[in-house]
């Protein structure tokens, strides 16, 4: 119908007699929708194939994985001398089909092993081990005693200054000040900042849990160049703080603070690829906005007296 039409324009009288062609477009659509059903039948027993292939496959990398476990099971059973159970067999036949199938929760155990490959610092307060004896014990009683803390509430928090005092402050900014780290000026700013902000932040919630701290890494990037420090020689030297392996004695906060300032202004290393000995505090760096987007430009260009002002309050 849709390819003579001009047949129906040439005989109208053969239009008027016979109706029923009248009825041929609408058969030939219903011919068109019948068309279009088949193609999406034969699309989606196409799919329907590709998903029962993909099942197959997938079936199989299940086993191929759960014999990998079986072998980690034995070899970890004759590492221990003990006995452990077979895993479920995951066999795929022909058809795609597996144990697992009929296996359900109560028959069904996975055996993995996990452990920590390294870590990034030796902060002691990040992990917990297994410490037997008397020992031991006064090692969970000092752990306990540091998540008791860290879990102050606010309203029992105290402020910044009962730890690191204004007179502390000030003799940071002199020393700074002596070893040229920054300008007059750049100085005042860290003051202003440290009047404005950080003097009145609490020593828990407002500074230890501060995210935003921690996204500016106004802490963790003076400490990642001043922690533990390689030396040319192969030994290291440690900053005076409970997170690292310092092995003076700190017994209160003013022989920390006298090994502080000692640490960070008085010793001279000598570190690899470096003609001349440094001062750790000459090793502080700035923060990049580029880096670490939440510094704020102010806060950047003031970053490396700002970072040891941090860390101190930190330590």
């Amino acid at each position: 119908a849709v390819e003579t039409p001009a047949a129906a324009v040439e005989t109208p009288a053969a239009a008027v007699e016979t109706p029923a062609a009248e009825a041929t477009p609408v058969a030939a659509e219903e011919g068109a929708v019948e068309g279009a059903v088949v193609e999406d039948s034969s699309a989606l027993e196409a799919l329907t194939d590709e998903a029962q292939t993909l099942v197959v496959k997938l079936k199989q990398a299940l086993a191929t994985e759960s014999d990998l476990l079986a072998q980690l099971a034995d070899k970890l059973a004759t590492l221990s001398g003990e006995d452990v159970p077979a895993p479920v067999d995951t066999a795929v036949d022909a058809e795609g089909s597996s144990s697992l199938d009929a296996a359900t929760p109560e028959n069904r155990e996975l055996y993995a092993a996990t452990w920590n490959m390294a870590a990034i610092n030796n902060n002691p307060f990040e992990y917990w081990v297994t410490y037997e004896g008397a020992e031991g014990e006064a090692y969970m009683e000092l752990m306990d005693k540091v998540s008791t803390i860290l879990s102050r509430e606010p309203a029992d928090d105290e402020v910044v200054t009962a730890v690191f005092t204004e007179d502390m402050f000030e003799e940071l900014i002199q020393a700074m000040t002596a070893m040229g780290m920054a300008e007059d000026d750049t100085m005042d700013e860290v003051r202003d900042y440290w009047a404005d902000d950080l003097s009145k932040r609490t020593i828990v919630n407002g500074f230890l849990k501060d995210p935003t701290l921690g996204a500016k890494r106004l802490v963790s990037m003076p400490d990642r160049v001043t922690n533990t420090i390689r030396l040319a020689d192969g030994t290291v030297a440690t900053r005076p703080t409970v997170i690292n392996c310092y092995a003076g004695d700190l017994p209160d906060r003013e022989s920390w603070w006298a090994a502080w300032k000692m640490f960070m202004f008085g010793e001279r290393l000598n570190v690899p690829n470096n003609d001349e000995p440094l001062p750790p505090a000459k090793m502080l760096v700035p923060v990049s906005r580029v880096k670490y987007p939440e510094v704020t430009p102010h806060e950047e260009a003031i970053s490396v007296p700002l970072t040891a002002v941090t860390v101190a309050i930190f330590d």
